[in-house]
């Protein structure tokens, strides 16, 4: 269990982003899983939301976050041109983290998190997005603001499948968010270029 004293200001480019705010901006390309381990960590976020009032979600690991545009032609567009570029990687996760900021209250860390973060710098140089430095790959399973009290008794109720936590990524997910997440929007799916 891992609790930050303080984070910091949060950067995607030039605009500034409140840890505990419950709203963001722009779009986000997500990773997600497929299937039954789609499934079953969708039934923890559920479980979660209900028992501690957060919101419900689709689980992913945010590859970039925050993209600035008024278009989502254009977005869409900038999104399949990454996929073109990338090949299929396996993502997994070993241990779960807290920290106190809204989106990351309660989270899964990647084992091995190199290439997500080489594509995720690819994603920024595509979006014209700069100053990604505090990116970190994780898979939330609950979003809100906890105390320290509350976040030790929330991971003391989490029971993650008895296997293998690993998914491949074939697809990349963009999602228009602008607001809280009851409003975000699944605007378009781009595979891979190795699964297309």
């Amino acid at each position: 269990m891992l609790f930050m004293e303080t984070i910091g200001i949060w950067y995607s480019g030039c605009m500034q982003f409140d840890p505990q705010s419950a709203k963001t901006t722009g779009y986000h390309i997500f990773l997600e899983p497929e299937n039954e381990l789609r499934d079953e960590i969708q039934a923890i976020i559920d479980t979660l939301a209900r028992a501690y009032g957060g919101p419900t979600f689709t689980p992913h690991v945010t590859l970039l976050a925050r993209i600035p545009g008024n278009s989502d032609e254009e977005v869409i567009a900038r999104s399949q041109k990454l996929a073109h570029e990338m090949n299929p990687i396996s993502v997994s996760f070993t241990q779960i983290e807290t920290r106190p900021a809204y989106f990351q209250a309660c989270f899964l860390r990647l084992a091995d998190e190199h290439a997500v973060i080489e594509y995720h710098e690819q994603a920024g140089d595509v979006f014209g997005v700069g100053n990604t430095n505090n990116y970190l790959p994780h898979m939330s399973l609950f979003y809100g603001n906890l105390t320290a009290s509350e976040s030790a008794q929330l991971l003391s109720e989490i029971r993650l499948p008895n296997r293998s936590l690993e998914f491949k990524v074939n697809k990349l997910h963009v999602y228009q968010t602008h607001g809280a997440v009851d409003d975000w929007k699944k605007i378009a799916e781009a595979p891979v270029s190795s699964s297309a």
